[in-house]
């Protein structure tokens, strides 16, 4: 971000841009969602710019060490998800750019996150990066 704003760079896909944008420090062109952000009415997709199919949606979890006994990980999820359930905090992730607070259950968040891990391989294949 500061290499975008000080003109060492033209452009940057990032998340966390939201307040720079609307300091008018740094203008958006697209959004690498498969829909425009209720934050960003007026930014279209990718897609919608002409850069069909390049999507990188984002999303995060709360992870524990392996070990951690299932009670404990069964009451962590329980505080997390009533947490996000919460309508200020939906308001601040909306108004912060997040499409969707999808609160999920331990066994439901490890099925999404093996589905995601093609994807992700595919990704890092298609880039080229390598682990040093």
């Amino acid at each position: 971000m500061t290499d975008l704003m000080a003109g060492r760079v033209d452009f940057i896909i990032t998340t966390g841009a939201l307040p720079f944008i609307r300091s008018g420090k740094v203008r958006p062109l697209a959004v690498a969602a498969h829909q425009r952000l209720p934050a960003l009415p007026d930014v279209p997709t990718f897609d919608e710019a002409g850069v069909k199919g390049f999507y990188t949606d984002s999303w995060y979890g709360l992870v524990a060490p392996a070990n951690t006994p299932r009670p404990a990980l069964e009451k962590l999820n329980v505080a997390l998800n009533q947490a996000l359930r919460d309508s200020e905090l939906q308001k601040q992730f909306t108004e912060q750019g997040s499409l969707l607070v999808k609160p999920m259950g331990v066994d439901e968040y490890w099925t999404f996150v093996k589905k995601q891990m093609p994807t992700a391989a595919e990704q890092v294949r298609i880039s080229g990066a390598k682990a040093d």
